[in-house]
């Protein structure tokens, strides 16, 4: 749980925010690419992520860069497809 609140706490050490963006659970890496203090490094490196809830919180995230709009838009099917 502590992982967790780090990932989305609103003033982390953005040392914490890499350190957690290659956690094990898909929900912490999730929180860390949902959070606008993520470096854009580190949102560049979770872009890439397996799981689809990582890449569309690197999406939705307001610092995410252009560059990486169509990579991600690829899943943009995928993402509306989830919750029918």
């Amino acid at each position: 749980m502590i992982k967790f609140d780090l990932a989305r706490h609103s003033w982390p050490d953005t040392k914490w925010l890499e350190i957690l963006a290659d956690d094990e659970n898909p929900d912490i890496r999730a929180g860390v690419a949902e959070n606008r203090h993520t470096p854009v490094e580190v949102l560049k490196k979770l872009a890439k992520d397996k799981e689809l809830s990582v890449r569309a919180g690197v999406a939705f995230n307001i610092n995410c860069p252009r560059s990486l709009e169509k990579e991600l838009r690829q899943d943009k099917e995928k993402w509306e497809n989830r919750w029918d």
